[in-house]
């Protein structure tokens, strides 16, 4: 008997071990491997946080104009359950149940919903008149109001779903792990809460961001206020705005993005010059380069924060409190940069909330101060960058389809505004003092009327077209052809080649000059000898640069292509960035090219594409002789290193900049001398003052037809109708006194002749320079 019981002894001993080898593991878990993480939290519970706002950095331009800053505003808010219907139907059911209560329970469902719909009407359209009384005051549309709330409502739903859906999978998983077995009664539990309402669905949300203070005084006043509605079963008295608040913000405003320009009409072209001064008002400014903010941050925002407190160990070392935790991490309504400098530079706008700290077990407290966001400065001159966008409107008459510019464009008739852009560099910094794209829009605009933007094929004025679009170089391209042709010693600066008006002795309808085509004559026939590099230059002489395309060959011209910046982004980080087209992106390869590519390449046109960004900074490098600088738009930040140097000669640099100076210059051959009217009346293109120096380059380039679907075909299927077709007009032009201090390129899509079209708009660019003091004036 002995024996049998300390068996059952033994036996009872081994079952507690075992039951204890789980608690003790836990025990062991809880004080040895997590005892640091509970200690911290043990810690943390016994303080107190309170974090205080800070406020986002301004962007200021070159001379110190404030672009963007954050100003003290009021906001009217209205809770959610508000402006979904919730609370209408909530509050009628109280209602209906309160009046009706000695007879309530004996009422069927059906009775009981039709009570209350009769306050649920009541109450709806008490809402309806409060956001009508809030329109009112405010001077808003109440269509605009409208269509704000139901944005807010469509957000927070899809913010609820997809937090419940990540719920939903959580807690799933954990029933599994913990072995529960997964019945519908189960699931249906679950599913009940992970559908659990999130936090926005019982906030407010901003209605209007920014009104003046005498209408918040008003609408303060009336929040205040009930009023009574009269019913057949008593008196109703409820609040005159329900759920309404107006909070003091913080408003984000961006003083320059709309601006009144006045334009000197005296130097336009003769149909369009005018003694009085245009006034032309400018809407979107800075938008392309500025941005804005998103309301509220995103998932992208979060990561993008996290990456850089890792990647950034002096970030983390400012930004981290003593509970551990990021200063500067978005809270629920915090705005994040969605465009723009707003995004590029969110890390040193976006500033760190203060931390007030109380210990709760011996009530001492610690502060740290917030810092508010540093400020960006920026290259750009925002005068400057208005007045070239006012060149560009269509209400200058500039960018607009004029009889005079000799096209016969079905798609582009009279009177047609013509989309194009500008930019213009600093050689001597790679500033960028002024990136224009034309139509531009407001932040208004994109905030209400996104899809139209969107669905604007022609126009894209969402589009930053000189870093977003690239575009056939056309002739603007044979300056780095020809400093390449030197280079590589395939030409040499004493050579001359002669223009027979095509290409082949034997085939004269292919790879013809353009003058021949025109005009069945010859630019060595016309100058009476072979041409030599700055005749080429100058009379734009497609047969001599064909000449040189065919002597570089596949690769060679694709390395001179490479050499000045095809295929690189100078990632500014504003706008998705184009890097051009190269038929083959592998270095050093010529795969897929033929001669037949590189002889067209030879005059920028083939398998080949740049941005109006690219062919700026290419001339702007050759005039520092092969130098590169990379064209930045905050100051003293260069975001990609400079490519290396191009071998130019001083010798090879005054042979193209002598060619791109009688473009202009020389009256008889020069591309861009001189407009001819209709009328056969002649004026020069260029009408700047004699102390200032013009090296220039006209484009006339072949582009892919535009379709209504905007498919890459390039052929015309049944039904589809072409928005534009023709040629892309450029020029890039150098422009200094003793030398070149500034790269301007201008590009107008489908457009027709560089000369005529483009080289206007840059001779208003010059006087522009000359007007905000970055050139001299007449001496």
């Amino acid at each position: 008997m002995i024996g049998m019981f300390h068996k059952r002894l033994l036996l009872i001993a081994c079952a507690i071990l075992v039951l204890c080898i789980p608690v003790t593991a836990q025990l062991a878990r809880l004080t040895i491997a997590q005892h640091e993480q509970r200690s911290r939290l043990a810690e943390r519970a016994l303080v107190r946080t309170r974090y205080t706002p800070t406020t986002r950095g301004s962007i200021l331009d070159r001379k110190g104009r404030n672009l963007a800053l954050d100003r003290a505003s009021s906001a009217v808010a209205v809770r959610f359950d508000v402006l979904d219907g919730s609370w209408a139907a909530t509050t009628a059911r109280t209602i209906a149940r309160k009046r009706h209560a000695d007879r309530w329970p004996e009422l069927d469902d059906d009775t009981r919903d039709k009570l209350t719909r009769v306050y649920r009407r009541v109450l709806d359209n008490r809402v309806r008149d409060a956001l009508r009384e809030i329109a009112d005051i405010t001077h808003t549309p109440l269509q605009d109001i409208l269509e704000t709330r139901d944005r807010i409502i469509a957000r927070v739903r899809r913010a609820h779903e997809s937090i419940a859906q990540r719920r939903l999978k959580r807690s799933l998983f954990e029933a599994m792990i913990a072995g529960s077995t997964l019945t519908e009664e189960v699931r249906q539990r679950l599913r009940q809460g992970a559908y659990e309402p999130i936090r926005e669905q019982h906030a407010p949300h901003i209605i209007l961001p920014q009104i003046p203070d005498a209408q918040a005084f008003i609408l303060r006043k009336r929040i205040a206020q009930s009023i009574t509605i009269d019913l057949p079963t008593g008196p109703l008295t409820i609040d005159r705005l329900p759920g309404v608040t107006v909070t003091e913000t913080s408003d984000r405003a961006y003083p320059f993005e709309s601006m009144r320009v006045t334009l000197d009409r005296t130097t336009l072209p003769g149909p369009l010059r005018a003694d009085e001064p245009a006034t032309i008002t400018v809407e979107g400014v800075d938008t392309h380069i500025v941005g804005f903010l998103r309301d509220r941050a995103i998932d992208i925002d979060h990561a993008r924060r996290e990456q850089a407190l890792e990647e950034d160990p002096e970030l983390a070392r400012r930004a981290i409190g003593p509970d551990g935790r990021d200063r500067g991490r978005y809270f629920p309504d915090d705005p994040a940069g969605l465009l723009g400098i707003e995004r590029a530079a969110e890390l040193t706008l976006r500033g760190l909330r203060g931390v007030q700290s109380t210990r709760l077990d011996t009530h001492t407290t610690s502060s740290i101060d917030p810092a508010p966001g540093q400020n960006v400065t920026l290259t750009i001159d925002i005068n400057l960058q208005a007045r070239i966008a006012a060149i560009l409107h269509p209400d200058l008459g500039l960018a607009v389809a004029q009889p005079w510019h000799g096209e016969d464009n079905p798609t582009m008739p009279p009177g047609t505004p013509i989309p194009g852009c500008a930019v213009v560099l600093d050689i001597d910094t790679g500033d960028i003092l002024a990136m224009v794209s034309s139509p531009a829009y407001t932040r208004t605009q994109y905030d209400r009327h996104a899809e139209d933007l969107i669905d604007d094929t022609v126009g894209a004025p969402l589009r930053n077209r000189v870093l977003e679009s690239a575009y056939p170089p056309g002739s603007v391209a044979k300056a780095v052809v020809l400093v390449e042709a030197i280079a590589h010693d395939r030409f040499r600066p004493d050579e001359r080649i002669d223009c027979l008006g095509y290409l082949d002795p034997n085939h004269n309808d292919r790879l013809r000059c353009w003058i021949y085509k025109r005009f069945m004559l010859t630019h060595s026939g016309l100058l009476g000898h072979p041409l030599d590099a700055v005749e080429g230059l100058m009379t734009s002489c497609n047969v001599f640069f064909f000449t040189l395309g065919k002597r570089l060959g596949p690769s060679l011209i694709q390395q001179a292509y490479r050499d000045f910046g095809v295929l690189r982004r100078y990632h500014l980080d504003i706008a998705p960035e184009s890097p051009g087209l190269l038929a083959s992106t592998t270095p050093g390869a010529s795969a897929g090219l033929t001669v037949g590519d590189a002889v067209q390449m030879g005059i920028g046109q083939g398998p080949v594409a740049w941005t109006p960004l690219h062919a700026a900074d290419a001339l702007a490098t050759i005039a520092r002789q092969g130098r590169h600088i990379p064209p930045h738009l905050i100051a003293g930040r260069t975001p990609t290193p400079p490519r290396p140097t191009v071998p130019i000669t001083p010798t090879t640099r005054d042979l193209v900049l002598e060619g791109l100076r009688r473009v202009i210059a020389d009256p008889r051959m020069g591309t861009a001398n001189h407009i001819r009217f209709p009328d056969g009346t002649e004026e020069p293109i260029f009408n700047t003052p004699p102390n200032i120096t013009l090296w220039g380059k006209t484009g006339t380039a072949q582009a892919p037809t535009l379709f209504e679907d905007t498919n890459e075909n390039h052929h015309l299927d049944e039904g589809e109708t072409v928005l534009r077709q023709g040629d892309h007009s450029w020029f890039v032009l150098l422009a200094g006194t003793d030398r070149p201090r500034y790269a301007i390129a201008v590009l107008m899509e489908y457009a027709g002749s560089g000369a005529k079209v483009s080289g206007p708009i840059a001779n208003q660019i010059v006087h522009a320079l000359i007007d905000e003091g970055y050139l001299p004036r007449a001496d």
